[in-house]
């Protein structure tokens, strides 16, 4: 790409961002983004908030499946986890 680095300067501040900037809205090839509507921006923050309960509810099966207290695959025993708190059975 021809713009991609037009020249290194060090010692960034606001001044030689503001300039970068004005430097590439004159570019013929600025492809501008679209302002989102607050239904876009409140369906972002739903699915983000999904993903995150969705990673932390994956970190926490996964450290509940190494944990050494409780039997491996073929036992009968078995922890069931209601309300948050965890319960053990003996089959």
């Amino acid at each position: 790409m021809r713009f991609s680095c037009q020249r290194a300067e060090g010692h960034k501040n606001d001044y030689r961002d503001a300039e970068a900037i004005a430097r590439a809205v004159q570019r013929p090839t600025m492809h501008f983004v679209r302002i989102k509507t607050p239904q876009q921006m409140d369906l972002l923050a739903l699915h983000k908030v999904r993903s995150r309960l969705v990673r932390q509810r994956t970190g926490t099966i996964n450290q509940v499946r190494v944990w050494p207290p409780f039997p491996r695959a073929g036992s009968t025993t078995r922890m069931f986890v209601l309300g948050g708190r965890a319960e053990i059975f003996a089959a």
